[in-house]
């Protein structure tokens, strides 16, 4: 199988939403990569690859 997300994040039509600085964004998007089974309930395991 293959996945690809979009994330949308600081959404400027949404004022009860917190917004996130860069550095926060990085260390979500890093944390969602080193353990993504938090993200996603039932996942057993997975493995990233990366295409050059």
């Amino acid at each position: 199988m293959r996945f690809e997300h979009l994330i949308q994040i600081n959404d400027l039509n949404n004022p009860l939403q917190e917004f996130l600085n860069r550095e926060q964004l990085w260390q979500g998007l890093w944390q969602r990569v080193e353990q993504p089974e938090i993200f996603l309930p039932g996942l057993d395991g997975c493995q990233i690859s990366i295409a050059t």
